[in-house]
């Protein structure tokens, strides 16, 4: 051994582990996860968005319902003018919002028996909402309370109708 080597050892420090990799910047694989999740979230956030405007016409005309029932509770409308209103209601439903053209020229059974087939009530062809049909077009038609009851149940809590898969 040379004379000055076990100086220079006394000289060296001891050895030290090197320092941990920190988190940033991230591995591909986070980047990739990172984005699917933000690609999942706007997803989401658009069908609900999506959906959201879909259903407004539905709630424009679940509001006017009630605001229609109120009328006629608080004595504001006539039994005629209700009967007027509601129809109108119905058809703005099924012409305007579902865009079903057919409907506007549906009047007297055949307007009850659509509405029937669409709420899936048998009150407008054999009860209360009969006075939607022909009966509405008498000079004074019959007075039935249980005609707002039919159109709460109806046009208060109407959704779109579910399409019959095949």
């Amino acid at each position: 051994m040379p004379e000055g080597l076990p100086d220079l050892l006394q000289q060296l420090r001891d050895i030290h582990e090197p320092l941990q990799p920190g988190w940033w910047p991230l591995a591909y694989g986070w980047w990739i996860l990172l984005m699917v999740l933000v690609v999942a979230l706007l997803t989401c956030v658009w069908l609900v968005l999506k959906r959201y405007q879909a259903m407004r016409p539905y709630r424009f005309i679940r509001s006017e319902s009630l605001n229609l029932i109120n009328e006629f509770a608080d004595n504001r409308i006539s039994d005629q003018q209700f009967y007027d209103k509601a129809n109108e209601l119905y058809k703005r439903l099924v012409f305007r919002v579902e865009g079903i053209r057919e409907s506007g020229r549906l009047h007297g059974k055949d307007w009850l028996q659509y509405l029937e087939e669409r709420f899936d009530e048998p009150n407008f062809t054999r009860g209360v909402g009969e006075v939607l049909g022909d009966q509405r077009f008498m000079r004074s038609p019959p007075s039935n309370p249980s005609f707002v009851n039919l159109v709460e149940s109806t046009l208060g809590s109407v959704k779109p109708k579910k399409q019959k898969r095949k």
